[in-house]
């Protein structure tokens, strides 16, 4: 399988050394040292990157380590390297198809669940109405934050107090019921005590 890629590159000689630079390497330092190197980096670091990430999702991280494996054979040959950015990757046509529709289908299955977590918080919502509705109390004296948080666990009752205490006034009286994310059921009476 072969893929192609452009990158371009920002380089200059280190100005106290230029003598030495055409002492040692001569005047074709960028034949000589900077594209040799940068190939060699180049073909190291792809080798450990699947072709998706190349393509897509580690472009970023993939340029720095071929700046970072570039860098430590350049710096001794009296130039630096300043940036190596990936212009262009060119994959076989069918692996390119490929790596597409999976990022279509990764992209279908995050809105699929995006869908689920919303209808299970729905779901939750319409058992607190359905159960306030039951026991004859009024939706607006019913705290609900399930739309805003989801399922916290633990933290769904703090989390509906802080958001609701400025509403309460000392002598309220409360109830609290909790079930799902992780225990069966919960409920607890209690007065408020304090004006917010």
């Amino acid at each position: 399988m072969t893929i192609v890629v452009e990158l371009s590159y920002r380089y200059q000689p280190i100005i106290n050394s230029i003598g030495l630079l055409h002492e040692e390497i001569g005047p074709n330092f960028l034949e000589v040292i900077v594209k040799p190197e940068i190939r060699s980096a180049t073909r190291e670091v792809i080798g450990k990157y699947l072709p998706e990430e190349l393509y897509s999702t580690k472009r970023e991280a993939i340029q720095t380590e071929i700046l970072d494996r570039t860098r430590l054979n350049v710096d001794k040959k009296h130039l630096i390297l300043d940036q190596v950015l990936i212009r262009e990757v060119a994959l076989p046509a069918s692996l390119k198809v490929a790596i597409e529709k999976k990022l279509e289908e990764e992209q279908l299955s995050f809105q699929f669940e995006f869908k689920l977590d919303r209808e299970r918080k729905e779901a939750k919502r319409k058992i607190i109405e359905a159960t306030a509705k039951r026991v004859g109390v009024s939706p607006e004296k019913v705290m609900m934050n399930i739309q805003r948080y989801g399922n916290t666990t633990s933290a769904t009752l703090p989390l509906l107090l802080a958001d609701y205490e400025n509403q309460l006034k000392k002598g309220d009286n409360l109830i609290f019921a909790a079930f799902g994310g992780g225990f069966t059921w919960g409920a607890i009476y209690l007065k408020w005590a304090y004006n917010s």
